[in-house]
């Protein structure tokens, strides 16, 4: 555990977090490290912004919700690369149709997906309707999170 607390404290520690944290093959070192690197990307956010490919391919692959819903909530605080933008589109839009994922990953994924909205207003109406089908009987964080969406977007969509 002191691993994890020193990350906070020392920034060469930073890249070591960051590969066990995406080490899926260690559950526990994943979430831990996960949970930091949240913190840390306040801090560092070219250092995340250079892992962009590592953590989308963990987000692809990861299992854990702990562990993805803090990786989703690094990408909120990057800039997509348009190499990715579309696989970051398609993670979001299947996170917020599985009902069996976290309310905190499906807010998270409306957070990533607002700016990219403006990049691809084609894809606005899609994923409005996702984001409205998927809130029936959701908690108020969620409804927060598709205001946001709704604000964000409304510059360039009429709703």
């Amino acid at each position: 555990m002191s691993f994890f607390s020193s990350s906070l404290q020392n920034k060469q520690d930073s890249k070591d977090l960051l590969t066990v944290s995406l080490d899926s093959s260690d559950e526990k070192s994943s979430i831990l490290g996960s949970w930091v690197c949240t913190h840390w990307v306040e801090k560092d956010k070219q250092l995340f912004q250079n892992a962009l490919p590592q953590i989308v391919l963990f987000l692809e692959n990861g299992t854990h919700q702990s562990s993805l819903r803090s990786f989703m909530k690094v990408l909120t605080y990057l800039e997509i690369d348009e190499a990715y933008q579309g696989r970051v589109i398609d993670l979001c839009a299947h996170f917020i149709s599985e009902s069996h994922h976290k309310v905190a990953l499906h807010v998270y994924c409306i957070h990533v997906l607002a700016p990219l909205m403006k990049l691809y207003p084609e894809l606005y109406p899609e994923i409005n309707a996702l984001i409205e089908l998927h809130s029936i009987n959701k908690s108020p964080a969620y409804h927060a999170g598709y205001r946001h969406f709704r604000k964000t977007t409304k510059k360039n969509h009429t709703l």
